[in-house]
């Protein structure tokens, strides 16, 4: 569900990247750039999103484990190492987007494309 509103905000953002641009025709240079930044900016919000849902299933695992009182020694703590990778990996990707938005802006594309994921990264700052 998430992928499908990720990929109609990406095509809505082309859309209106066309009205924004409709007093001056879009080169095809410009034209592809966005398309190239667009998918990188998608590609790090999945990879986010895949961090996220990784990090719910590792810290789940980790309250079943801990309810259960099972298991125990090593394995618990091989539980405990999982979930602190996930939580690592989490920060990495969470302060990609930011990065990637500002080495987008700094290259020229559009706004509109960078509209969509701009308020995805102000959530994760508010956060």
């Amino acid at each position: 569900m998430r992928r499908a509103l990720l990929a109609l905000a990406v095509l809505a953002a082309f859309a209106a990247a066309g009205a924004v641009r409709a007093g001056e025709p879009a080169t095809q240079q410009e034209t592809l750039l966005d398309e190239a930044w667009a998918a990188r900016l998608s590609e790090a919000t999945l990879r986010r999103d895949a961090a996220l849902t990784r990090l719910a299933s590792d810290e789940q695992a980790l309250r079943v484990a801990r309810h259960r009182k099972y298991p125990r020694g090593e394995a618990l703590r091989t539980v405990e190492r999982s979930v602190e990778r996930a939580r690592a990996r989490l920060s990495a990707t969470e302060q990609e987007l930011p990065e990637l938005l500002e080495h987008a802006r700094r290259a020229g594309v559009s706004p509109a494309v960078l509209g969509p994921f701009e308020g995805e990264s102000a959530l994760l700052l508010a956060e």
